[in-house]
């Protein structure tokens, strides 16, 4: 069977701005199942956690350091899409510390907000083996003009592009 392209994009006339507006991480094994509107496109309507006690954590990054970037990796028969999340985290305190002592280890289901106020889910438990921590990256500056802060990088493979989640299924998973 072909896979064949089935629509066209036409471009969008008006402003518009790059960047990330929020930041939520939920331990992978944590987040059991997404529900999925109808149709040839569906959205995430529903995210489902394995208990009560499950939940998301909001990272409150510096403003304009946070990014998505999803990049399409092609081997000769295998296809899938890299999903990546950047941030950085200003005012580092032992209990921050203590936090990317965990993030280190822990695998990762994001959900962010784009600035044109879209969610999108990354690190999906049945498309996904969710998002892992390459860097994490302390740094104290040389100079006192300089950022004193960590740079986190959570990057994992996807089956497919990050779907987009309804802003009434975030505000229910995240209560």
């Amino acid at each position: 069977m072909s896979c064949l392209l089935s629509n066209g994009v036409t471009r969008d006339c008006g402003f518009q701005f790059g960047g990330l507006k929020k930041v939520y991480l939920a331990n992978f094994e944590e987040v059991s199942a997404v529900g999925y509107s109808g149709g040839t496109c569906p959205q995430i309507t529903g995210v489902t956690m394995t208990s009560t006690g499950a939940t998301w954590y909001e990272f409150e990054y510096e403003p304009n350091t946070a990014q998505k970037l999803e990049e399409l990796v092609a081997g000769a028969v295998s296809r899938f899409v890299n999903q990546t999340l950047n941030m950085r985290l200003a005012n580092i305190t032992q209990a921050k510390k203590c936090v990317l002592d965990e993030l280190a280890n822990a695998t990762l289901s994001v959900i962010v907000q784009d600035m044109q106020d879209i969610y999108w889910f990354l690190g999906e438990p049945t498309k996904s083996a969710g998002l892992r921590a390459t860097v994490l990256s302390i740094d104290s500056g040389t100079a006192q003009a300089d950022d004193a802060s960590v740079t986190i990088t959570l990057v994992g493979g996807n089956l497919g592009y990050a779907n987009q989640i309804t802003a009434g299924a975030v505000a229910a998973a995240i209560a």
